[in-house]
């Protein structure tokens, strides 16, 4: 096997994940950990769903007020995500 066709264990494993479409899925797992650990408690029980798709974020909460003071921080909030997660993963971010 040539130098340039061996992969290491994480190489493959994403390779296989993104086979079965799974890789977004998997995205999504880590970010929503990286949400609840990075927004708290309070927002945390404020989040009804969040999911993940081709670089997009869309948050669903269930306060009108939390919504609107969140829409002013999205760059902000963009950056601590993706520092948390360690690469450029959320390009966008929607509220609903």
């Amino acid at each position: 096997m040539a130098a340039s066709d061996e992969y290491n264990m994480k190489q493959a494993l994403e390779l296989y994940l993104a086979s079965l479409k799974m890789d977004d899925k998997l995205m999504e797992l880590r970010i929503k950990e990286a949400w609840y650990l990075q927004m708290g408690n309070a927002i945390a029980k404020r989040t009804t769903s969040l999911t993940y798709k081709n670089h997009v974020l869309n948050i669903r909460l269930n306060s009108a007020v939390l919504r609107n003071e969140l829409t002013g921080q999205l760059s902000l909030i963009q950056s601590l995500l993706n520092e948390r997660l360690g690469a450029e993963i959320i390009k966008e971010i929607y509220f609903k």
